[in-house]
């Protein structure tokens, strides 16, 4: 063991000494917090939450009785029950629909108008008889009496003795049948004739949510808690969250309810649930807040048992925190910097205050990253320098001034002498030389003009090669207006005919094809030759062209160096050939649909 505490880095022998010092404090504060909880959250639950949602249920309690005495007064009204016995006497004798009359209509809202008049949350009221209906302030759409009689709340209210039943309303009914944004529930009661005890309708109240949010929203339980009423389905009836209201209690929490009774609690998730029921309404009150937040009293607790190590560990903690913070704050400010590094920023240093082994750590640490940006400059500076040479070198090949004004008088004394032919071979070169000088620094022209220079090319071997050479140029026309390089085509098809012409085959053919592939613009031209071997296709894009290339100007490796630094190594020449069949080769650029340039090179074949 003192072997290993020996063989232990400083920072090591710190994180082991401040661990288990944390570990058996933890231990011994878990193991009386343990002990303990369960009387707390207990006695919390007993003493203040199951009282709060009594105390709910009384208030709720006491405004349905409001809404029972209202209900009893309209029942109990003379002049409703008159104007009802009236009229279903009148109704059962006539087979067409029945409604009542105006007179009545107005006479029965002047009296629920009055006996209404104190209640602020009152959304409508209806009476429902087996022949008509009634309504007060109810814009929506009436119910069938009979589907109402034939749910699962009409069986109860036909069984009703005139007590005041309550109907939480479910969300698709209220959308169907209530004009309001929002929830509502009836208070129902029959309508009876006490002469002679019979049936005279129904009367539902329909009074809005709010009026219960109201009472619940004032309970104040811990911090977290919200209160909620719920029916006696596990439907959610109001709550602080109206999207709640009409979706049913989680399936587990109401199992344990309806196994508890009335009221209770208990523990799921690390939360602490509590209800309690009503035995009037048969409604139901719920809660649930975290058992952290109900057992709060273990604070003081937790206090006494830091008390009891506080003399122990208060030497160790100020020790260990301030030699863990020396010792790791170079290693923070070191790692900081490393990150800006790694983000990019190599002018990130470490400012170096001593000469123990961070110290060390940090100026070596400085000084790779000075080599580093230095390394990274120069190799900067040379690939750009590389590659602006290599563009001037290859421009530089096809760039052969000097020979253009002799080439334009020779045409002129061709033509003064009427060799058509003679000087049509002229203008073909002059006009491809006049095309390779124009802009020294790398051009970029259209696929037309590319095409158009390739044309005069054409000429030129078709003179030299006579009828040997077929050609095809099949490109769409809504290609011909993308930008290509410069001076690209024309040495492929050149490499065509140096390695596709053969003595034996009487006609060479050619075809240029153009077309998007991948978001790439390909540039394919293929010829029936005698082909290449495998070893000339692999070496064909180097740069050790043999003497039989060198007369290609720069050929197909400046071609396929010249896009690949120009847009990159995804870009470029592929070949493909097989002996005695022919040669494909495809060059792949990106799609350019526009160039700001403000020298464009001028359609040269087409000026004279």
């Amino acid at each position: 063991m003192k072997h290993i505490v020996r063989n232990m880095s400083i920072q090591q022998k710190i994180a082991w000494t401040y661990s288990l010092l944390i570990a058996a404090i933890f231990i011994c504060q878990m193991w009386v917090y343990n002990i303990f909880l369960s009387k707390v959250v207990q006695s919390k639950a007993n003493d203040y939450i199951i009282q709060s949602l009594k105390q709910t249920n009384s208030k709720i309690e006491t405004y349905i009785n409001t809404i029972r005495i209202m209900s009893n007064g309209i029942t109990s009204n003379s002049e409703i029950r008159e104007i009802l016995i009236r009229n279903n006497s009148l109704a059962e004798k006539m087979p067409a629909k029945y409604q009542l009359s105006y007179a009545d209509n107005l006479t029965i809202t002047g009296e629920i108008s009055k006996l209404t008049l104190a209640y602020d949350n009152i959304n409508s009221v209806q009476i429902y008889t087996p022949y008509y209906n009634y309504s007060y302030n109810f814009a929506g759409e009436f119910e069938n009496y009979s589907n109402i009689m034939n749910s699962k709340e009409g069986e109860v209210i036909r069984e009703s003795r005139g007590e005041l039943l309550l109907i939480p309303s479910r969300k698709e009914y209220v959308d169907k049948y209530f004009a309001t944004d929002t929830a509502v529930f009836s208070a129902v009661r029959k309508i009876y004739d006490y002469k002679t005890g019979r049936e005279l309708g129904y009367l539902f109240l329909n009074i809005h949510e709010t009026a219960l949010r109201e009472i619940i929203e004032d309970v104040e339980i811990g911090t977290t808690g919200v209160v909620q009423l719920f029916d006696n389905d596990g439907f959610y009836i109001s709550s602080a969250n109206p999207n709640v209201i009409g979706t049913r209690i989680d399936p587990e929490i109401l199992g344990r309810i309806d196994n508890m009774g009335s009221g209770g609690f208990f523990i799921i998730e690390n939360d602490l649930i509590a209800f309690q029921k009503s035995d009037v309404t048969r409604w139901g009150v719920i809660t649930r807040l975290p058992v952290k937040e109900v057992a709060g009293e273990l604070n003081m607790l937790q206090t006494t048992n830091f008390m009891i190590g506080i003399l122990g560990l208060l030497v160790v903690m100020i020790t260990s925190f301030i030699l863990s913070k020396e010792l790791t704050k170079p290693l923070h400010i070191l790692v900081k910097s490393m990150e800006k590094v790694r983000d990019g920023d190599l002018s990130s240093r470490v400012h170096v205050n001593s000469n123990d082994e961070i110290g060390n750590l940090s100026k070596v640490y400085n000084h790779m990253t000075e080599e580093l940006q230095t390394l990274i400059r120069k190799n900067y500076e040379e690939q750009l320098s590389k590659k602006e040479a290599q563009l001037q070198a290859i421009q530089a090949q096809i760039n052969p001034h000097f020979m253009y004004n002799t080439l334009d008088t020779i045409y002129w004394m061709l033509v003064l002498e009427g060799q058509d032919k003679t000087s049509e071979l002229v203008i073909s070169l002059s006009d491809i030389m006049r095309y390779s000088i124009s802009d020294k620094d790398g051009s970029t022209v259209t696929l037309n003009q590319e095409l158009q220079i390739l044309n005069r090319y054409r000429i030129i071997q078709s003179a030299r090669f006579e009828n040997r050479l077929a050609w095809s140029i099949l490109v769409p026309d809504e290609l011909r207006s993308l930008y290509v390089p410069k001076m690209m085509i024309q040495p492929i098809v050149e490499n065509s005919i140096l390695h596709g012409m053969d003595n034996q085959k009487p006609l060479l053919t050619i075809t240029v094809e153009a077309f998007i592939e991948d978001e790439t613009l390909v540039i394919r031209v293929t010829d029936d030759g005698k082909g290449m071997s495998e070893e000339q296709v692999r070496t064909v894009l180097t740069d050790n062209i043999s003497k039989d290339q060198k007369h290609t100007g720069f050929g197909l490796p400046g071609v396929n160096r010249r896009v690949k630094i120009r847009f990159g190594e995804e870009y470029g020449l592929r070949i493909s050939s097989r002996l005695g069949a022919g040669t494909q080769v495809q060059m792949r650029l990106p799609i350019i649909k526009k160039v700001n340039m403000e020298d464009r090179n001028e359609n040269l074949t087409g000026r004279r």
